[in-house]
């Protein structure tokens, strides 16, 4: 059985870009309307399939829908917090209300796509868009709450926004406002480069930027070769976005050898630490092909067999040519490292394999 998984990363983005993260709610609401919001909940997997339909009443806890167009009736709460996921856009027109008897901290909305609201429509609700929001029309419009989009706010006509500040403290947001531990994610070689070392931590949201002061401090980082000799980190750079940091080390790295890189107390900007997590490199300075791991089993259990630096990935493997493993056991290889584009353009990366392959971009 061969079950393979390719894991590449462009040479030439040595740091990610992530615009948002998860911060704590008041920050994510701290005013009337906000756009181009760089604060944002943490998103769940929306799982809508069916438009709200008014005209109800909804108790506290989570409920998903679809892309809503809405111009008339009525959505009632009872009681805080009622939250609403939308996995497309919102509209609101005519006389369609939501929660209009009850407090803003009552009703909490999130759409995944842009919202607009027109005519006569009423809202008591905490909004967060995803994309754009649009409150105008020749109507009495009406927000009461907050509302801040990761897009652009616009508001025209009639249209009015109420803020209410204890809504942003007072709601129930479930897990929309926690923030997670810093994560460390992988650790590469810097391509070209003996001495550096790139150390990737989550940007999903939920993951806040760590904090520069904390990433950059030396004491942080341990880097161990496979026969326990200690590297020394002379430096200890985090990128502007504050997922990556890019270390440089006193001594090289020796062609071939495996390293260990631990990391531990890094605080982010929420004020949440990483408590001690590592990762293994493999180092190799041939100029073309990309390091792989061989499992001598097809589940990436345990420690790998053997690493190599394979220059093609395209193999036709033969009963009594397995590379690691039996033909009855199985195998399975991970292939990591940098690709470096010769002209700017795009790119198609493709996998064909008999027992199936995943190939991860980052």
């Amino acid at each position: 059985m061969l079950k393979v998984s390719v894991r590449l990363g462009l040479a030439i983005m040595l740091f990610l870009v992530s615009s948002v993260y998860a911060a704590t709610c008041d920050s994510i609401w701290p005013a009337a309307y906000t756009g181009n919001s760089a604060n944002s909940p943490v998103l769940p997997t929306f799982t809508g399939t069916a438009p709200l339909i008014l005209n109800n009443t909804l108790g506290t806890g989570d409920f998903h829908y679809s892309s809503t167009s809405l111009s008339r009736n009525t959505l009632t709460t009872s009681g805080t917090t009622t939250r609403l996921y939308f996995n497309g856009d919102l509209q609101l027109s005519g006389s369609a209300s939501l929660n209009p008897a009850g407090n803003p901290e009552d009703l909490i909305i999130i759409v995944n796509g842009n919202f607009q609201i027109s005519g006569q429509a009423y809202v008591n609700a905490l909004v967060y868009v995803t994309g754009e929001a649009t409150l105008t029309g020749s109507g009495s419009v009406q927000l009461n709450g907050a509302i801040t989009a990761a897009g652009t706010v616009r508001i025209g006509g009639s249209a009015a926004i109420t803020y209410d500040s204890d809504a942003a403290t007072g709601a129930d947001f479930g897990s929309l406002c926690s923030v997670a531990p810093p994560r460390l994610i992988l650790v590469d070689p810097v391509c070209g480069a003996s001495n550096q070392l790139i150390v990737n931590f989550d940007s999903s949201p939920g993951y806040a930027p760590l904090s520069q002061a904390s990433a950059e401090n030396i004491a942080s980082y341990s880097v161990v070769d496979q026969s326990g000799n200690n590297l020394a980190v002379q430096s200890a750079v985090r990128s502007d976005e504050g997922y990556q940091v890019l270390l440089t080390l006193a001594s090289t790295m020796v062609n071939g050898r495996n390293y260990t890189v631990s990391v531990s107390n890094v605080q982010d900007v929420a004020g949440e630490y990483l408590g001690l997590s590592s990762d293994a490199v493999y180092f190799s300075t041939q100029e073309q092909g990309i390091p792989a791991s061989y499992w001598s089993n097809d589940t990436f259990s345990g420690s790998y067999a053997s690493q190599r630096v394979d220059s093609n990935i395209d193999f036709y493997w033969g009963v009594f040519s397995w590379p690691s493993g039996s033909f009855l056991s199985g195998f399975s290889v991970l292939w990591e490292g940098y690709l470096e584009p010769d002209v700017s353009g795009e790119f198609q990366f493709q996998m064909t394999s008999e027992d199936g392959s995943r190939v991860w971009l980052g």
